[in-house]
């Protein structure tokens, strides 16, 4: 299993269902960065649940245009319905703590999908 993508996929699908069974869920909705860790997961929900049971909202915030751009094709490719948040100005204040060169776009810590915005 290890070893076989396809079997670690269904594997994953599969644990998916089965939690969402036990919550008595249906539908998802998750952030989508344009990242990899939000693609896969986003892909896994839509196999799992169904695209149309899932939702991918994408919420800008200090990124690049292109992780928005990227958000949006992937979640048209695997036909899952998107939708964008924005936050209020006061939600998406830099926090004064972080050191110059952390506030750089090029910077890896704000080009991941775990991205902080307050």
């Amino acid at each position: 299993m290890y070893r076989s993508p396809e079997k670690i996929a269904d594997y994953l699908e599969n644990w998916i269902r089965e939690r969402f069974k036990e919550a008595k869920a249906e539908r998802a909705v998750l952030g989508i960065s344009g990242g990899i860790d939000s693609a896969l997961l986003a892909a896994l929900l839509a196999k799992a649940l169904g695209p149309e049971n899932v939702t991918g909202v994408m919420m800008p915030c200090h990124s690049m245009p292109i992780d928005e751009e990227y958000a949006a094709l992937l979640a048209d490719a695997i036909k899952v319905k998107r939708r964008r948040s924005t936050f209020p100005p006061f939600t998406t204040r830099r926090s004064p703590r972080l050191r110059p060169e952390a506030r750089s776009p090029t910077d890896w810590r704000r080009r991941t999908s775990s991205r902080a915005c307050a």
